[in-house]
């Protein structure tokens, strides 16, 4: 991100907002399943609720 700042101006400053928006907004959707299964990573999340073996 800092790179595209870097080389492309503030013109790019728009991916860097969408990027920290989307993250948020994911942090904001996914936060009520890690706490009702008591995780605390995604990665915890993912291996007890779909595992495969």
């Amino acid at each position: 991100m800092a790179g595209l700042l870097a080389f492309g101006g503030y013109n790019n400053s728009v991916f860097l907002m969408g990027w920290t928006g989307g993250y948020v907004l994911l942090a904001l959707l996914l936060a009520p399943y890690l706490r009702k299964f008591g995780k605390f990573t995604v990665p915890e999340f993912v291996g007890d609720r779909w595992a495969w073996a």
